[in-house]
């Protein structure tokens, strides 16, 4: 299935295209973007949406099965604090699950630069051309 990202990365509707496979797959993309980049560190995080957490849980597993070094952040983050997270722990990114103002039957894996703001246009391009690249490993987040 060919995931399509816009603003700020990739949405789609639960159970649907945004499944717990698709995150994976997204996160994989992710980690070897920030990893090519020389990023060693992300953070992640959910807000109230259904399954929220275990899409953050599943990000943030193969994010750290990826080799980057992960902050899962317990319960449910307001996007703000997330970005801060990232900025002042000098991350190379973060990934927030989230789909923000659409409605409820919708997901979102939002990518967050090293500022903590919304990634660049060639970072979320560099995710979306990877994401099709060998299938993710799993690591129980910390």
């Amino acid at each position: 299935m060919k995931l399509t990202f816009g603003t700020d990365g990739w949405r789609g509707v639960i159970a649907d295209e945004f499944t717990v496979a698709n995150t994976r797959r997204v996160a994989q993309a992710h980690a070897q973007a920030l990893r090519d980049s020389g990023g060693t560190a992300a953070a992640v995080a959910h807000d109230t949406r259904f399954l929220g957490d275990r899409f953050a849980r599943a990000a943030a597993e193969t994010l750290q099965g990826a080799g980057l070094d992960v902050t899962l952040l317990g319960g449910a983050t307001p996007t703000p604090a997330l970005s801060y997270a990232v900025k002042s722990g000098g991350l190379a990114g973060g990934v927030m699950i989230t789909a923000s103002h659409n409605p409820p039957i919708y997901q979102g894996y939002k990518l967050k630069g090293p500022y903590g703001g919304s990634a660049t246009p060639d970072l979320v391009a560099e995710v979306e051309r990877r994401i099709d690249a060998p299938p993710p490993r799993r690591q129980p987040a910390r």
